[in-house]
């Protein structure tokens, strides 16, 4: 497997150094989430906390993924970067190829694309976009952007989006790969179309689970899993999870962002150092 440091809620001051500390101790790349702003009044559930409530404060740093992503690429050497995810659908597609098509062209071959739908309807409203129908948006989306990137004249007509020919410039030297995130039938489904997918953390049987449905969803395709990316983490990983991992089929491993008591919280830069030291000296052998 190949593994990935997670920096959601990372203090900004500290992300280069543990970027390339990451690299140093042999990751492969690390990973970003994004928001656009926290309400002081949560008004819609978060779905990945049994209360509903948000992991993080008001004051804990989101920072713009593509910025960011370049600018570690100009303080390592060969750490790829992801967004774990993109909510997409919040932005227009020429807006979104524009800027990711940019950071691929300054860090050739260390850009991925994450993607996933969103959760929260206020920061789409707050950009003027629809939330609804935005997995349907989201497909043909990714469709225009791989056009996009691919170079020359091209032209679209969609229930969403139609133009006539127009290039985009500059082209990225090489593919930038598309990981779908999410884990419900539709997100699996559209995982299955593309590069990847992007799990969260889960208890092992769940994330088995999910695996088997996201291989014959790939399967379905008519397209192989040679290949296809297939990325998850664990909420307390053992070795013995680590080689199940493994034997299905995990080809990525997310290894969570430093956190207490299950929220964001703030921990000094040695801390962080030897966390990840000690992860490399128990988990090793399974990096590829």
């Amino acid at each position: 497997m190949r593994f990935w440091q997670t920096l959601s809620f990372c203090e900004q001051e500290q992300l280069e150094e543990v970027a390339q500390y990451s690299e140093k101790v042999g990751f492969t790349g690390v990973a970003f989430s994004e928001h656009l702003v926290t309400e002081q009044q949560q008004s819609q559930p978060y779905d990945y906390t049994d209360d509903g409530q948000v992991l993080w404060d008001p004051e804990t740093p989101w920072p713009e993924p593509w910025i960011q992503s370049v600018a570690l690429a100009k303080v390592t050497d060969r750490l790829q970067f992801l967004t774990s995810v993109y909510v997409l659908p919040m932005r227009d597609p020429f807006t979104a190829a524009k800027s990711i098509g940019t950071a691929a062209c300054i860090a050739p071959g260390r850009i991925n694309l994450g993607v996933g739908v969103g959760w929260q309807a206020l920061e789409f409203e707050l950009v003027d976009r629809s939330f609804k129908n935005r997995g349907k948006r989201v497909d043909e989306q990714l469709e225009i952007m791989k056009k996009l990137w691919q170079g020359g004249m091209v032209s679209y007509s969609g229930d969403y989006h139609r133009f006539g020919p127009l290039q985009m410039s500059p082209t990225p030297p090489q593919p930038i790969p598309v990981w779908v995130g999410g884990h419900s039938a539709p997100a699996l489904k559209r995982a299955a179309h593309h590069d990847g997918w992007i799990g969260a953390c889960y208890e092992l049987e769940e994330l088995e689970a999910l695996v088997a449905s996201l291989k014959m969803a790939r399967l379905e395709t008519g397209q192989s899993l040679d290949g296809f990316r297939i990325a998850a983490g664990l909420f307390e990983p053992s070795r013995e999870q680590m080689q199940r991992l493994v034997a299905i089929g995990l080809t990525a491993y997310l290894k969570p962002s430093w956190m207490k008591a299950g929220r964001a919280a703030k921990s000094p830069l040695a801390y962080k150092q030897r966390e990840l030291s000690h992860f490399v000296e128990e988990f090793g052998e399974f990096f590829d």
